[in-house]
């Protein structure tokens, strides 16, 4: 914050300004091989774990302790793909991408808006797809009470409510496919109905 240098035009003192507020959600590396970032727009302490795990706890000390982990093991239609860990971990800015082999890439995007997953697959996944939507399975790891809500899964405890929703999904051709997610216990499965997609595919939920 701060007045404007009188040097700097409005233009050159508010891009330095974004790139404060930018270096505030950016991602730097971590103990484990991974990398960690903040977000203090939501107090959040980010840890992208070496085996795929994208962990969220309370940035503050003040803050009611909590945990609340994503990791994704599983994709395919009705026979899954279990995945071990990523082949490389990567991370631009306040983006970090588990690329988890030459077809299938996660990427998180942390802002002072959300935490945003996506993950593109630039092929077909393997196995019988008539009739059956693709699957991408998720663990949830948290001590948050956990409830779904429509297409939205909500962590409440106390004072802290997380959302994760606004799943959407689109082929090359930019076509909106039918996308929904379904809860089963800490198992999260996103379904993606691909069958008429042209590859890759792009699956995009929101914290």
């Amino acid at each position: 914050t701060g007045n404007r240098p009188v040097q700097l035009s409005d233009q050159e003192w508010l891009s330095i300004r974004q790139q404060i507020e930018d270096g505030k959600y950016r991602a730097y590396a971590g103990d484990d091989g991974g990398f960690v970032s903040a977000n203090p727009a939501h107090d959040w302490q980010i840890q992208y774990q070496a085996d795929g795990t994208t962990r969220l706890n309370p940035r503050s000390p003040e803050s009611e302790p909590y945990t609340l982990g994503f990791k994704l093991d599983a994709i395919g239609y009705s026979g899954l793909q279990y995945l071990a860990t990523p082949g490389q971990i990567i991370a631009d800015g306040n983006k970090v991408t588990y690329q988890w082999n030459d077809s299938l890439s996660e990427w998180w995007v942390n802002s002072e808006h959300q935490l945003e997953q996506w993950f593109e697959l630039k092929q077909r996944p393997p196995g019988n797809h008539g009739g059956v939507p693709l699957a991408l399975e998720l663990t949830i790891t948290t001590g948050l009470q956990l409830a779904q809500r429509g297409q939205t899964l909500v962590f409440a405890a106390g004072d802290t409510v997380i959302t994760y929703n606004k799943l959407k999904a689109w082929d090359a051709s930019g076509k909106i496919l039918p996308s929904e997610m379904m809860l089963d216990g800490e198992r999260l499965h996103l379904l993606i109905d691909d069958s008429q997609a042209t590859y890759p595919v792009t699956i995009d939920p929101s914290l």
